[in-house]
């Protein structure tokens, strides 16, 4: 799930087989990672987003 700290959320997106999401034209400010995977403990992370740059987020999750 990705979300800004507040309403309204960006949705959910499923990756693909290499675990990479792209999500173009998010608006600036504090965004709000969520990651899920079956048979994985979830994690997320907070990312500051700066108008005209792009991020680069990596979240490993741990097995069960």
């Amino acid at each position: 799930m990705i979300g800004n700290l507040e309403p309204p959320a960006f949705g959910s997106n499923t990756s693909g087989p290499d675990g990479v999401i792209r999500k173009p034209l998010l608006p600036e400010g504090d965004i709000l990672i969520r990651v899920e995977a079956e048979g994985h403990a979830g994690a997320q992370k907070t990312v500051a987003l700066r108008k005209g740059e792009t991020e680069t987020v990596e979240i490993r999750l741990q097995k069960r």
